[in-house]
């Protein structure tokens, strides 16, 4: 986690709220990938 979230405090995040955001980032990616791809610029 720290080489994504470099301010990431381990006293302070417990495993459980790790697990949600994980389960959320596949829900977003399943249901809507679009969002995760690199916008086209429109030159």
């Amino acid at each position: 986690m720290k080489s994504i979230l470099p301010d990431y405090d381990e006293n302070r995040v417990y495993t459980s709220d790790i697990k949600k955001l994980l389960k959320w980032y596949e829900i977003l990616h399943s249901t809507v990938p679009e969002i995760f791809e690199p916008e086209k610029s429109s030159e």
